[in-house]
């Protein structure tokens, strides 16, 4: 056993003293929210537990190193706690959304406001596809508006790796410097990006993708992955294989996007009825909207444990494709790097390093600029 520091006296427990063992052995067991207040009865702290007595156990016994510091204060400050038993977790889950909305407690600092929602929008128009996102929940002509989607940071990551995928599919060009300029850096509030629709180069219907893409928004059916896996990455196809690298992390990208954005978005829809492809939260249900938020996100959890993944072994085993081009999926985590990674990686637009390339890697000094 590691040896540990002796102390002269033991640490205070704040809660203890003032509200003794009483207090705590008569807590209920149970789902419930419970109010941590101040000598004044202000709100200090809300939280909710499936069993109340087990949670507010653990803060009669906090102690400096064992808890973070925050919980240190707040049992300093307390001098009261009430509670609110409910039937059911999902019931006390659904209480806590609101009243952090109503009350928004100084020790408290998630979920006391609403987050802020993000769409995208599609629409063909003069030859050319339009693809955007943005932060103001209303279309434009002629434009299909899907969402409401969570997390800025990950709309803009998704409408690059969207950009990419669409031009990769529909162009499939001979070399890379043949794709269309690319948006590296998105805006911070939205973006949109035009891609030549009705042209000779080709080799993917854009009717199909039209379609596929529709319906990955909308949350109806991954059936885009798994077309582009079918159709472009496909031994003998015409696409180029650096092309072929950088679709195949595009293709991971969105399967691992897919539940957390459109699935959960339609599944919130369909709760409210609403039947159109976005809906904005900020207008309807907005009390509870964070309460569903974070039941489909258990609901997701629960939904990707189940999920086995069937390794691809033609693609494993197809002598010529590099380990770095395989899914996400099938790689170990402990596997080398090496040197066909590194040239892969270099021709794919990255340094040697594997950062995104701009035009020079302080860490490897990788100066050659690619795609």
């Amino acid at each position: 056993m590691a040896p540990r520091q002796l102390r002269l006296f033991p640490y205070p427990r704040p809660l203890l003293e003032r509200l003794g063992e009483e207090f705590f052995n008569a807590l209920p067991r149970g789902p419930g929210v419970y109010f941590m207040r101040d000598a004044e009865g202000r709100i200090l702290y809300i939280g909710q537990s499936c069993d109340l007595r087990s949670r507010l156990f653990s803060y009669k016994n906090a102690q400096p190193g064992t808890v973070p510091r925050k919980v240190i204060r707040l049992v300093h400050q307390v001098r009261s706690i009430d509670w609110e038993r409910l039937p059911t977790p999902h019931a006390a889950i659904q209480r806590e959304a609101a009243l952090l909305r109503e009350h928004r407690p100084r020790f408290n600092s998630a979920q006391t406001w609403p987050a802020a929602p993000y769409f995208f929008g599609l629409r063909r128009e003069r030859g050319k596809l339009h693809l955007r996102w943005t932060e103001l929940p209303k279309p434009r002509e002629h434009e299909k508006l899907f969402g409401a989607f969570r997390g800025r940071m990950m709309a803009r990551h998704l409408f690059r790796v969207l950009v990419r995928f669409t031009a990769i599919c529909r162009l499939q060009p001979d070399h890379p410097q043949d794709l269309p300029l690319l948006p590296l850096l998105p805006g911070r509030h939205g973006s949109e990006w035009v891609l030549p629709w009705n042209t000779r180069a080709r080799r993917a219907s854009g009717d199909t993708i039209h379609r596929l893409l529709e319906h990955y928004l909308a949350g109806d059916s991954p059936e885009l992955t798994d077309w582009a896996e079918d159709e472009v990455l496909a031994e003998g196809s015409p696409c180029h294989s650096i092309l072929k690298h950088l679709l195949a992390e595009d293709v991971e990208t969105l399967r691992d996007f897919y539940d957390r954005g459109p699935w959960r978005a339609a599944t919130e829809r369909r709760s409210l009825g609403i039947a159109e492809t976005w809906w904005n939260p900020e207008e309807k249900h907005d009390s509870t909207e964070e309460t569903r938020r974070r039941a489909l996100n258990q609901e997701n959890v629960e939904r990707r444990r189940s999920r086995t993944v069937t390794p691809n072994v033609a693609q494993v085993s197809r002598p010529g494709v590099p380990r770095a081009s395989r899914p996400a999926s099938l790689r170990t985590r402990d596997a080398p790097f090496t040197k066909a990674d590194q040239q892969v990686r270099q021709t794919a637009g990255r340094n040697a390093c594997g950062t995104a390339r701009l035009e020079a890697c302080a860490t490897c000094h990788d100066k050659v600029q690619g795609y």
